[in-house]
């Protein structure tokens, strides 16, 4: 997996142009894929440079709807080749504001940028949980707010007259495999840098934590919150911190005191490369325990398709996946014990299952799947299970709203 910075406040190599704003390019054989697009003055004539063909573009994840993440979107589809999938949070899309000593500014997507992801070119997929955007590549959807001490504590809000706050729940980050442990991708990590490491270690049963790159917006943070920062990063043993866009000067000093052989310098023009996901046999990989094991997904089916409630369904679809080929190899249909807290994820890590798609499912049992190293999808449609598999495996499975809120 290579990742090139093409947007960032700074420009680090020649030909190359910075801006306020974020935005990665990763590519790997299989993956095409931007993730933010920065404010748009810059995009195109970095990739250009970079030698970045964004025509090849099949996916953009947004981190979340402020303007110097969104503002290439149009220019960007407009470019593509084929139709591009979108996946962003759903409130990304609303208004959004920020409200300092001068007034009220507008600081959401624009109007060009809206109307663009309703354009022809763009398939748009709104999810609040976690989400396989590509083989291999999450999304994490919202973030569980964890820490008081990442309160979101500037004035960010939905109206002109700045009286209704915005908690920023679209803001989410990217992370996937590698044979060294997560790769992260923040955009500005709004939630908080821990709150946000810490959910993917939870979405990924605890996988070390190999790198780090992206806005942590620590810019605005007083000098207890940034030493409460580092002693909590201490804990992750992060091999690379790249600490990116609106991080802030103040605080990005303090992370390279506080981390000299970890942190790493990034900008446009920066260019990461990363072995994907360790693989022994090609059928095999490890799963987020570290287990080897064949890819096993499981799915709820009640009369033949998934039952939008794994708990009253009457049997579970249990499908070996060569992931190379994109294929089934295998399926069984399995009766599942009866549902108490706790058993099904116990009984499907028994089983061998990797991962669980879902329609619906409570939070707490998504933790206990994390535990058992059992990835989840939720918020899928009531299909076969052969047609969710070949979705999952193509990185178009259309992951919705989660019909459990317990």
């Amino acid at each position: 997996m290579t990742i090139t910075i093409l947007a960032e406040n700074t420009a680090l190599t020649r030909n190359v142009l910075g801006e306020h704003g974020l935005a990665f390019w990763l590519e790997s054989q299989e993956h095409r894929l931007l993730f933010d697009t920065g404010q748009g003055r810059i995009l195109t004539d970095n990739a250009q440079a970079l030698g970045v063909d964004l025509h090849a573009v099949n996916t953009i994840v947004l981190s979340h709807g402020h303007y110097d993440h969104t503002g290439a979107l149009p220019t960007v589809l407009h470019q593509a080749t084929g139709v591009v999938m979108l996946h962003a949070h759903p409130d990304a899309l609303l208004p959004k504001y920020r409200r300092n000593q001068s007034g009220v500014r507008e600081i959401g997507m624009s109007e060009e940028s809206r109307a663009a992801i309703t354009g022809e070119r763009c398939r748009f997929i709104p999810s609040r949980r976690v989400t396989q955007v590509a083989p291999g590549l999450y999304a994490t959807g919202e973030i569980p707010r964890r820490h008081p001490e990442e309160t979101i504590t500037e004035s960010f809000c939905r109206d002109p007259l700045g009286r209704d706050p915005d908690l920023l729940l679209d803001d989410q980050a990217l992370y996937f495999d590698s044979p060294f442990g997560s790769i992260v991708l923040l955009g500005c990590a709004h939630a908080g840098i821990i709150n946000t490491l810490d959910h993917v270690q939870t979405l990924t049963g605890n996988q070390p934590l190999h790198a780090v790159i992206g806005g942590t917006h620590l810019r605005a943070a007083h000098a207890d919150r940034l030493d409460w920062t580092i002693r909590e990063l201490r804990r992750f043993n992060i091999a690379c911190l790249v600490p990116l866009h609106c991080t802030g000067q103040p605080a990005g000093a303090a992370l390279w005191s506080a981390f000299p052989n970890t942190c790493r310098e990034g900008g446009a023009g920066t260019v990461f490369e990363f072995q994907e996901r360790l693989t022994t046999h090609p059928e095999q990989t490890p799963n987020p325990k570290g287990r080897l094991s064949p890819m096993k997904i499981a799915i709820p089916i009640a009369e033949g398709k998934l039952c939008m409630h794994f708990g009253h369904c009457n049997q579970f679809a249990l499908l070996d996946v060569d992931e190379k080929a994109k294929t089934v190899t295998n399926k069984q249909m399995l009766t599942p014990p009866p549902h108490e807290p706790g058993v099904l994820p116990r009984w499907l890590h028994d089983q061998g299952a990797t991962v669980i798609i879902a329609g619906g499912m409570g939070s707490r049992a998504q933790n206990l799947f994390a535990e058992n190293g059992i990835q989840v999808v939720v918020g899928a449609p009531a299909e076969t299970p052969e047609t969710l598999v070949a979705h999952y495996l193509t990185g178009t499975l259309v992951s919705g709203t989660n019909v459990c809120d317990h």
